[in-house]
């Protein structure tokens, strides 16, 4: 939200970890945050969005 400029509520909605608890067994680690991450992709994303905006 932050890196998007979005003001959000959160609602938290209790669940397995599943996914994030196989990943980890199996020897992976994250190499960059998941902040980092999205800071990375979040301009590439608004960019194809207001692409398509624009095409329309």
């Amino acid at each position: 939200m932050e890196v998007a400029g979005k003001d959000l509520r959160i609602q938290h909605v209790e669940g397995p970890v599943g996914v994030q608890a196989r990943i980890h067994s199996l020897g992976w680690e994250a190499e960059i945050s998941l902040r980092e991450g999205i800071e990375r992709t979040y301009p590439w994303v608004l960019e194809q969005v207001r692409a398509v905006q624009s095409a329309e």
